[in-house]
């Protein structure tokens, strides 16, 4: 509720002394939905449409920080790259909220890039997919096995307790 901005439709991070939105849009905003927060389907349909597949998709999809803010940059730190920790996350938040051809195509994208780079790297331009950063970052071998697997197919642990 104090994140979510109704006319966006999104939810932002939220300026504690100002009590203003940060009005970037990143693949963190989307961790309510993949947590599993009750919504109407409607507005969640048109988050994902409008600002995940419309604003982080592409040649290396979900970038830290969309394509169109000015502080993109897609091979520098927390300015643009694709973090394969975020990817099961957003390949279970489309999964889950009925977009799942979205979330093969993405998948399919991202093991095409991990496959085209020598090693498994921490971060990748987003829109080369070249590996940057470290190389042999485990988490990024573990996220990659997931997506492999298909695992973000799998339930969402709350569908249990709130459908």
């Amino acid at each position: 509720e104090v994140c979510h901005d109704p006319g966006d439709n999104l939810f932002y991070d939220v300026d504690i002394a100002s009590g203003q939105f940060r009005r970037n849009i990143s693949p963190w905003h989307f961790v309510p939905l993949w947590a599993g927060i009750p919504m109407e389907r409607a507005l969640v349909q048109d988050m994902i449409r409008r600002h995940l597949l419309g604003k982080l998709m592409g040649r290396a999809p979900f970038p830290i920080v969309s394509r169109d803010d000015p502080a993109y940059l897609p091979d520098v730190y927390w300015r643009g790259p694709s973090w394969p920790q975020l990817w099961l996350i957003m390949l279970q938040t489309l999964w889950w909220h009925g977009f799942q051809k979205e979330a093969d195509q993405a998948a399919d994208q991202l093991v095409e890039i991990c496959h085209q780079n020598p090693y498994l790297m921490e971060i990748y331009d987003s829109q080369s997919g070249q590996g940057i950063s470290l190389p042999l970052y485990s988490f990024a071998a573990a996220i990659l096995m997931e997506i492999v697997l298909r695992r973000y197919r799998d339930d969402p642990p709350w569908r249990a307790t709130n459908g």
